[in-house]
């Protein structure tokens, strides 16, 4: 019970450090009885109401008073389904799961998603003892899920190729010649362009109709490496030491299907300033990894 309580404690004071402002519960002092099991939860749900609004603070549509109490209402569900039966309970878990898991593939990918025939399949599956070849039901599972992913990316790249070309006329900008990018020179640089294998010094912002998105990308870039966003070494690869320019592409393109978990369409378009320093030669300036991982995709299931 002691290290149950210092967990509660722990996340207390950092979430309370943390809070964006004005959201403050009842301290310990003001309530009754401090030793009581119900004070213990009252704590613990101001964690959880300071943790929601941190949330709000990242994303408008929580903040409203609907949303609020649509979260509340989900939250004393959740709450009156767990009960006294583990094999129950662990279902509930499982159950809100797959729900939410379908709920995130429907959306990403376009596809009404049937419930019940998840639960069929799982109850079928359960009648007896086990007797499923794996191998052949993860194949088939993997197979119709890459056919899936390969038809939903070529709608949404077509899309994003129609809007970009869109933004070209209406902004009297050229495609360079992967047809990814737009670009406009601020300030011209010299010598010859950036090739792939070059490290150079850039200070890159990725911003959408001016709010900065807050990638994070390293000052210190190798052109081509693994870790770096193939677009931007496109771009890069079209300047010059010293140069200035600004670039105009799809989330798209830039995110792949991670563009949704950053709340942008496959279709936004979206800025890329790049200021060259020089480049440096041999190895002599490392590369930085970013934060950011956009080599691994993860499965959405």
């Amino acid at each position: 019970m002691k290290s149950i309580f210092n967990l509660f404690l722990t996340t207390v004071i950092l979430l309370s450090l943390a809070s964006c402002g004005g959201r403050n519960g009842k301290s310990l002092d003001q309530m009754s009885d401090p030793s009581a099991a119900d004070s213990l939860l009252y704590f613990f749900g101001q964690v959880k109401a300071d943790q929601y609004w941190q949330e709000a603070c990242n994303d408008s549509a929580k903040n409203s008073p609907a949303a609020r109490a649509a979260y509340l209402k989900g939250v004393r569900t959740a709450l009156k389904l767990i009960g006294d039966d583990e094999s129950f309970n662990d279902g509930v878990i499982a159950g809100i799961r797959m729900a939410s898991n379908i709920r995130t593939f429907s959306r990403e990918f376009n596809i009404a998603l049937d419930p019940d025939v998840l639960y069929n399949s799982i109850a079928y599956g359960m009648e007896s003892s086990p007797g499923t070849d794996n191998d052949t039901v993860a194949e088939e599972f993997y197979r119709l899920l890459s056919r899936i992913r390969n038809s939903s990316d070529i709608e949404t790249q077509n899309k994003a190729t129609a809007a970009l070309s869109a933004a070209a006329k209406d902004r009297n900008m050229s495609p360079l010649d992967s047809d990814n990018l737009l670009k406009r020179i601020i300030s011209e640089g010299y010598g010859n362009h950036l090739t792939n294998g070059s490290t150079v010094r850039a200070d890159i912002s990725i911003s959408k109709d001016g709010y900065d998105l807050g990638i994070p990308l390293p000052r210190d870039i190798k052109i081509g490496a693994k870790h770096i966003i193939p677009v931007i070494s496109q771009a890069l690869c079209s300047m010059k030491e010293g140069e200035k320019a600004i670039f105009l592409t799809t989330a798209n393109n830039l995110f792949g299907r991670r563009c949704t978990q950053m709340h942008l369409r496959p279709d936004d378009i979206v800025t890329v300033e790049i200021s060259l320093g020089q480049q440096t030669a041999g190895s002599n300036l490392k590369a930085d990894k970013p934060a950011y991982d956009f080599e691994n995709d993860a499965t959405p299931f």
